[in-house]
C-alpha cells in the first residue's frame, strides 16, 4: 500500500508548477475517502481517479486561466455533470431471447461509446489547450510514452491494451 499523497507526488514527477499543484489538489480531495492505493489491484480505482481529477484540474485551470488551487470542486463536477456517462438499461432481461431488452442494452452501448469518446476528446482539448502535445487516444498495448509528466498521465489512462473494453 502507498499513501495517496506519496501516489501523487510519483504522478506530478518532479514537477513544481501548475501539474504539481492539480496533482495536490485532486490528492486533497480523494486522500480522505482512499487515504491508500494498492498497486497491486487489477482495476485501480484510486489511480485512475487520481490521474483523471487531476487531468481535469489542470485542464480546467489552464483553460481559465487560473491557478490549480483555485479550481473548485463546482468547476470539476459541472464538467463532469456535462458529459456524465448514460444508465443502462434498469430492467433485467425477461428472457435470454427478449429482443426489446437485447436493443435497449446495444443503444445504450453505442450511446455509453459515444460520451466516453466525448470525456476523452474534450479532456484531450484541454490539455491541448494548455500546450501540451496529447495523442488521441487508442490501442497502444500501453507502448506510448512521453517524458511530460500531463502527457505520460494522459497516456496512461486513454491508452488501452487491447480492443476489447
Amino acid at each position: 500500500m502507498l499513501r495517496m499523497t506519496a501516489y501523487a507526488d510519483q504522478i506530478a514527477a518532479g514537477d513544481t508548477g501548475a501539474w504539481q499543484a492539480a496533482v495536490s489538489r485532486a490528492a486533497a480531495w480523494i486522500s480522505p475517502h482512499r487515504p491508500d492505493v494498492d498497486l497491486t489491484r487489477q482495476l485501480p480505482l484510486a489511480q485512475g481517479l487520481l490521474k483523471a481529477t487531476a487531468l481535469l484540474v489542470y485542464g480546467l485551470a489552464a483553460g481559465s486561466g487560473i491557478d490549480p488551487r483555485a479550481v473548485s470542486a463546482p468547476q470539476v463536477l459541472g464538467w463532469i455533470t456535462e458529459r456524465q456517462l448514460p444508465t443502462p438499461p434498469l430492467e433485467p432481461p425477461r428472457s435470454r431471447e427478449d429482443q426489446e431488452w437485447i436493443e435497449a442494452f446495444r443503444h445504450w452501448r453505442r450511446d455509453l461509446d459515444a460520451m466516453v469518446a466525448r470525456q476523452l476528446s474534450d479532456l484531450a482539448a484541454l490539455l491541448r489547450t494548455a500546450g501540451h502535445q496529447i495523442p488521441a487516444p487508442g490501442f497502444h498495448s500501453l507502448t506510448r510514452t512521453s517524458p511530460d509528466p500531463v502527457a505520460a498521465t494522459w497516456l496512461a489512462l486513454a491508452d488501452t491494451d487491447s480492443r476489447t473494453p
